[in-house]
């Protein structure tokens, strides 16, 4: 992960780390056994944060629960978008008549990426 995408700026520009990478840290640290120290160095943190993360790490994971992970949302949404075809987008365009016929040759020329 780079520093980039686990850090974001708040109005008083102070950094804030992303939910994720904090579940992400935390899975590091309970997964090596690492004392708060090692693992606050490691991702180059404030032991301090780490330690209120530890506390807070229930919360967080509800948080993901609740709202579901980001990169969860972008796989379903892929997944959805693959599975619509042609004759679905036809079929919705004519619906909201923004096509009049079904012989249209706008949607019958339709070439959908795969």
């Amino acid at each position: 992960i780079s520093k980039s995408s686990k850090k974001r700026k708040t109005s008083a520009q102070k950094e804030a780390h992303t939910l994720d990478f904090k579940l992400e840290v935390i899975k590091w640290h309970k997964d090596n056994k690492s004392t708060q120290l090692k693992t606050a160095q490691k991702f180059g943190i404030n032991q301090t944060s780490l330690s209120r993360w530890l506390k807070d790490k229930a919360m967080m994971q509800n948080r993901v629960t609740y709202n579901g992970g980001t990169l969860e949302a972008m796989h379903l949404a892929r997944a959805d978008w693959q599975s619509v075809t042609q004759s679905t987008i036809a079929n919705c365009w004519r619906h909201i008549v923004i096509l009049q016929s079904p012989n249209n040759m706008v949607i019958n020329n339709i070439q959908l990426a795969t």
